[in-house]
């Protein structure tokens, strides 16, 4: 009797593991699933943010007696309070007035651009009506790669590029 309690033990054990090992790999990875998709919609929310306060901004911002002189570092500011978690280092974003695309800015990281006192978008590209771009990527990483057999001290995590584009016509 004793040895069959002995031997059901072992067979618990080898179950579990058989079992236990693929389900934890799959919450792990639900969970990765669930931070990209986080990543990817507060991305694509700033992106948003800053094409909306860009388009209520738009018009005649250089020409007086309009005030509303509305900045590329006021819109990048407006993206990275809007992209909570996303570091603003490592964030790129492209500001493309459609009708003018040689006014079109590169922050590359958006960081560079918070200090940027130009005006955007400058006439005749901030017209009623017309469209401006904003484009922007982020690098998601991913910890599953830490779970893979042989990563050690120094491995790296893989990495993929989120992107988001958002385009509006210029209100007022």
């Amino acid at each position: 009797m004793a040895a069959s309690k002995h031997s059901s033990r072992g067979n618990t054990v080898i179950e579990f593991t058989l079992v236990g090992i693929p389900l934890i790999f799959t919450l792990i990875s639900i969970f990765e699933i669930a931070r990209g998709m986080w990543v990817y919609h507060t991305l694509a929310y700033a992106i948003k943010e800053g094409v909306r306060f860009a388009i209520v901004h738009g018009q005649n911002c250089e020409t007086p007696p309009n005030a509303c002189q509305v900045t590329v570092g006021q819109i990048a500011t407006r993206i990275r309070d809007a992209g909570v978690g996303l570091v603003p280092s490592e964030l790129q974003v492209t500001l493309i007035p459609v009708a003018v695309p040689a006014d079109t800015v590169s922050c590359q990281p958006l960081s560079a651009c918070l200090g940027n006192s130009n005006y955007w978008p400058p006439y005749p590209g901030n017209q009623p009506r017309l469209e401006i771009e904003i484009q922007g990527s982020f690098p998601f990483r991913s910890a599953i790669a830490m779970l893979w057999p042989g990563a050690g001290p120094g491995m790296t995590f893989g990495t993929y590029t989120f992107r988001a584009t958002s385009r509006e016509r210029i209100q007022f």
